[in-house]
């Protein structure tokens, strides 16, 4: 079995009710069909009170929440009951994963962290060294496992990673500027890449369609648009709304009153106050959008690998691409109202809570994702 994940994946422990903001509040917990069932076996008072607050609707099995938007098991100290009075390991598989989550096919998994955990994010942020990322090869005991989708003949899985693997190289080549290395991307592997090793290149319909200028898709999103775009999505936390609505305020702040009518990768090129911005972190700034820009190329390219066949693999990775740049983008906007929100002022807590913010508004929603990708 193969394994790859980012060396901060083993720094990452829980740190339960000291957590700034808890998982255990504003979304409702899913419980798997194995759980739900030992739930329902236990005798006794907590028994009870478990099976007291199972909803069960189709298929689905969750514990809703209570009306000050806790989970019911949430209690006083922001410890959770279930684990005191059951142990960690008779948690649901949601509760137990998090913020954990996995890409796996066949005999290759892909691990990694969300940054909608402010733990993960102060550790992810306060490292001032790039990613490192680690494969692991371990043996299968299980006989049936399936074999090694990079040994397949078409190695589609396998150039995916390559180019994952690229992509983040350029990112973290610190001989370069930012600007530049967000660019090279961009122009390698954006909308309207085409590459003659991908194993679908040459039969596409599609490949001539995606032709001409490498950036040609991206010159579809202008800049002014992007806030619009993020108003736009399901709404999971009402601080989304307030940031949106604080963001429109700030821009009347800006040199020009509004937000250059530039493309993403014009603006990634002369991004805004970035001078100014970046002189508040005392230089932090680049480090942590150089590692931003790792942390959704090693989840969402790897992740276009199971997007719908209709779509060739180049489209695929373009598309991943595509939402990463927006991502980037709209966080560095974010940064720019909260620093103008701030009286000019910016550290490291508020970068941590605004990565947070956007991991738990667009990436736990896959409709968001898909939304962004497409738009």
């Amino acid at each position: 079995m193969t394994y790859d994940y980012p060396s901060y994946y083993s720094q990452f422990h829980c740190i339960g009710g000291s957590c700034p903001d808890s998982c255990c509040i504003g979304w409702e917990v899913d419980i798997d069909e194995e759980t739900c069932d030992y739930y329902k076996s236990l005798k006794g008072p907590f028994g009870d009170r478990l099976r007291a607050h199972i909803k069960e609707d189709g298929t689905d099995r969750y514990f809703p929440l209570c009306e000050d938007g806790r989970c019911p098991f949430l209690n006083r100290e922001n410890l959770c009951d279930i684990i005191t009075q059951l142990g960690e390991e008779s948690l649901a598989q949601v509760c137990m994963e998090y913020p954990r989550y996995f890409l796996e096919e066949g005999g290759f998994e892909q691990i990694d962290l969300s940054l909608s955990c402010m733990e993960l994010g102060r550790i992810f942020f306060e490292d001032p060294d790039p990613i490192e990322y680690i494969r692991e090869e371990m043996p299968d005991t299980d006989a049936d496992a399936e074999p090694i989708p990079d040994t397949a003949p078409d190695g589609r899985l396998a150039h995916v990673l390559d180019i994952r693997d690229d992509c983040i190289a350029i990112l973290e080549d610190r001989s370069r500027t930012l600007a530049d290395r967000f660019l090279e991307v961009l122009r390698l592997y954006g909308p309207g890449y085409s590459h003659s090793e991908s194993p679908d290149a040459q039969n596409s319909p599609k490949n001539t369609a995606c032709g001409g200028d490498q950036t040609d898709g991206f010159r579809l999103t202008r800049l002014p648009a992007l806030p619009e775009q993020m108003s736009r999505l399901e709404i999971l936390d009402d601080r989304w709304t307030d940031m949106l609505a604080g963001m429109n305020r700030q821009v009347s702040e800006l040199p020009d009153g509004s937000l250059p009518d530039v493309t993403i990768p014009e603006f990634i090129g002369q991004p805004l106050l970035w001078e100014e911005l970046s002189q508040s972190t005392h230089g932090k700034l680049t480090v942590w959008f150089e590692k931003l820009g790792c942390y959704f190329c090693f989840r969402y390219i790897t992740d276009s690998y199971f997007q719908p066949a209709q779509y060739t693999d180049a489209e695929k990775v373009a598309s991943a691409i595509h939402f990463c740049a927006k991502s980037v983008c709209f966080l560095y906007l974010m940064c720019i109202s909260r620093y103008l929100k701030n009286g000019k002022h910016f550290e490291i807590q508020d970068v941590i809570d605004l990565a947070h913010l956007y991991s738990r508004e667009v990436e736990h929603s896959d409709e968001n994702v898909e939304y962004l990708k497409n738009c």
